[in-house]
Formats: structure tokens, sequence, C-alpha cells
């Protein structure tokens, strides 16, 4: 016979495991847990809408029968790492990684005839002595994720061959002013390899005296959202890494990706143009001296024609 303390203790742990129970069963990813002995101790919502099997059919199921929704045969899977290390298992994910007690793995599957690709975290469970009583796994389709990467991937490769065509100097560059990108015209413009310009500010492409107010626009950006050159094409001067200055045009834009901001400067060389339009200055100013010279020499002869004769 059971004391009161001893059942109301029971009562508790019930009540407990229960509103663990229904935690688990509402989260978001697919949730599965296994005992000590490998039985399905907890089958989610989610997993259930991910593979189509039902939570009574799997609640008890032993003998790595867990894994037929994934893999079509019992087969042990990460949940089973967490209890003992396996390569052959290891083997059958494109990654495995530790973190603390925690294993992280990717895998690609079929499931109800689609191929998707699985984030997988499985960690121990533990009694209150601190022995393993058992193993729960979270998993999580993350296929349009790996899609949306794949496309980026390609769209950033398209941008950087076009990139790479152009006589314009291109840089693209975080909130912070960090370069993260640019092609090989820019290298070119300003003297520095990739490797010198890589992850560095660009800071080191301007004068100091400009330092100073480009710095707080980016300020101004993050804390506003406004920043005065954008969408302007404006006359500036850059530094080479000789430590010779140079005039360029640029045409600056900002635009967002997986909710980050990044601004994309386009630079033009105008040295020759700037040197073009000073030759044609001067030029200009030398004819209009020799026309001054030809008019007030025209002047002086026609006064002289127009004087009375004595």
């Amino acid at each position: 016979m059971l004391t009161n303390t001893e059942k109301e203790l029971k009562e508790e742990l019930i009540e407990s495991q229960q509103r663990l129970t229904e935690i688990i069963d509402f989260l978001p990813d697919a949730t599965l847990a296994i005992d000590a002995e490998g039985k399905v101790i907890v089958w989610n919502k989610a997993i259930e809408e991910m593979t189509g099997f039902k939570a009574e059919e799997m609640m008890g199921k032993g003998n790595y029968e867990y894994a037929m929704p994934f893999y079509g045969e019992k087969r042990p899977i990460l949940i089973d790492l967490v209890r003992e290390p396996d390569k052959e298992i290891q083997d059958l994910y494109q990654f495995v990684k530790k973190e603390g007690k925690a294993l992280l793995a990717q895998s690609d599957v079929k499931i109800k005839g689609k191929n998707i690709v699985m984030w997988v975290k499985a960690v121990p469970l533990y009694d209150i002595k601190g022995n393993i009583t058992g193993a729960i796994e979270s998993i999580r389709d993350i296929t349009k994720t790996k899609q949306d990467e794949i496309a980026l991937k390609k769209s950033e490769d398209r941008f950087k061959a076009f990139a790479e065509n152009l006589t314009d100097g291109i840089v693209t560059s975080d909130v912070h002013g960090k370069m993260l990108s640019f092609n090989s015209t820019l290298n070119s413009m300003f003297g520095y390899s990739s490797a010198e310009m890589q992850g560095k500010s660009l800071t080191m492409l301007m004068p100091e005296r400009f330092r100073a107010n480009y710095l707080g626009s980016l300020e101004q950006y993050r804390t506003s959202g406004e920043h005065g050159l954008l969408g302007k094409t404006v006359e500036t001067i850059g530094l080479k890494k000789d430590g010779t200055e140079f005039p360029f045009e640029m045409s600056l834009s900002a635009w967002k990706s997986w909710d980050k901001t990044y601004f994309s400067a386009i630079m033009r060389d105008i040295t020759d143009r700037k040197r073009e339009e000073e030759i044609r200055k001067k030029t200009e100013e030398k004819y209009r001296t020799i026309v001054g010279k030809v008019l007030t020499v025209s002047n002086e002869i026609l006064q002289e024609m127009n004087k009375p004769i004595e």
C-alpha cells in the first residue's frame, strides 16, 4: 500500500510528465524521444505532420522502428549516436557536429515522396541521479532555406561574372563599412590586392579628411535609415595604396538580404575626364584671351580708320 505522501508524489510525477508531453506535443519542430531500451516515448504533432505517421502507431515501438518514416528501413539514426558513437551512423549524414552534450547533423531524405533536407539535433535524457534514461531528437525541414541559399549563390556567381567584365569598380559593404565583395577593376583602381581589401573598412580607400563624415553617415543610416548619398551620383576623391589621390564618380545604393542591409557602390575613375576638362578649360581661356586681343586690336584699327583726315 502506498502512503498518502507517496501517492501525492506519484500523482505529481504523472502530472509533471503530462505537462511535459503537452509542451513537446506543441513544439514547432518535429520531435521524438526514446527510452533507455530504444522505445518511442514521444512522437509529437509536428512529426506526425512531417511523416504522416501517427503517435498511436509509433508509441512504444522499438528496434529502430522510428527510422522507417525517414529512411524506409529500420536502422540507427542520430538519436542513437547520443547513447553510443558509431562511425557507420555518422557516415549516413552530411555532417555530424558535437556541441556540448548535443549532436547536430544534416541529412537528405525522402518523406511522403518528397526530397527534403533535415537539420537534426539530439540530446540525452537524464534522471535525477544523472543517469542517461534515453534521448530526444528534434528535426527541422530546411529544404526551402537550402534552396534559397543555392539560388542566392547562383545569383551571386552571375553577378560576380557580370561585375568582372565591367570597366567600373564595384564594391559591396555592410552597414559598418566593412568591404565584403568587389571586382578586379576596383583592385586595379586603388592598387590593392583582394586579400588586402577583404573585410577591411572602406575608409582605407579615402583620404583622412573624408573619413569622419563617411563614418557619421553610416551611423545616421543605422539609427534613422537615412543616407544623404543614396540614389545619387557624386564626384569625390579616392586614395590609392601608394598614397596618391584621384577623382572618381560614385553611385550608391542600399539593399537587403536575409534581413541585413548592404551598400553597393559603383565607382568610375574620372582622372582622364578631369584632365580633358582642364585642357579644354585652358584652351577655352587661351582662345578667349586671343579673341580678346584680336578684338582689342580690331577696335584700335577701326578707331584709327575713323579718325578724320587732317
